[in-house]
């Protein structure tokens, strides 16, 4: 989850796990801009495989009969987008950055818990990254668009807890302009935050870009992610997903 504005509640910060939700990840890998062809996530490469007990669609990164290679999209934007996820996230099953990354041409996914600035963004990060996450002295998106040199986006991928990890040990994450973003009800059904404002990471990356790029919708790239969620309520059966989650599935 991110934490607000990058806060998954994939959440980014509900740190309840339920059973048959986490499993190692199948391939563990990096994206990275690049020449863009006809092929679908053509800028993810992987850089660590294992074999697959079950049948596994090798572009979305699913289970074949939950692939979610119907509602994928691959945009773009004239902001990259860096996710920083914490080692622990990267092995849920339901993690939403994997999605993200696949689905905008721009996206770059670092799992770990120490990162340098320079070889993550470059040499010129001070100046062209801001923070997605809420705190003190938080700049807009207007701000933001005004700062044209500032094109990339970083968001940290966790619970609230790691989250906050990822802040103390990279203590260069502090030092940049942080905009937190006015979150509004997330639609992730199957992980809650304890914060209002926590949103899945997805959700919250795209609700930014949406508010940056006002000429552009990346709303699409939600399809994915409500298509995951209602996989994963129907293998729950709708009486345990209503007890567990204190929600009836037509509200």
């Amino acid at each position: 989850m991110l934490s607000q504005p990058s806060a998954e509640p994939r959440e980014s910060s509900s740190g309840a796990k339920r059973a048959g939700t986490h499993r190692e990840n199948p391939l563990r890998w990096v994206s990275s801009p690049g020449e863009q062809d006809d092929e679908p996530y053509n800028n993810l490469q992987i850089f660590h495989v294992t074999k697959q007990k079950r049948p596994w669609c090798t572009k979305c990164d699913r289970p074949q009969r939950t692939c979610l290679c119907s509602a994928m999209v691959s945009l773009t934007s004239r902001y990259q987008v860096v996710i920083l996820q914490d080692p622990i996230e990267s092995r849920h099953a339901l993690s939403t950055s994997p999605l993200l990354a696949k689905s905008l041409q721009s996206a770059q996914l670092h799992i770990g818990e120490r990162f340098d600035p320079a070889s993550v963004i470059g040499t010129n990060w001070r100046h062209q990254t801001t923070l997605v996450y809420p705190g003190e002295n938080s700049v807009s998106a207007a701000q933001i668009r005004q700062q044209p040199q500032r094109d990339v986006l970083i968001f940290l991928d966790g619970t609230w807890r790691k989250t906050a990890r990822l802040l103390q040990l990279n203590a260069w994450l502090n030092n940049l302009p942080r905009v937190a973003i006015d979150a509004q009800r997330s639609h992730y059904r199957i992980r809650r935050s304890p914060k209002p404002e926590g949103l899945a990471t997805i959700e919250a990356a795209v609700q930014c870009l949406n508010t940056l790029e006002p000429d552009k919708d990346f709303s699409p790239i939600l399809g994915a992610f409500h298509k995951m969620i209602d996989y994963q309520i129907a293998a729950m059966g709708k009486e345990t997903f209503e007890r567990n989650h204190g929600t009836k599935l037509d509200e």
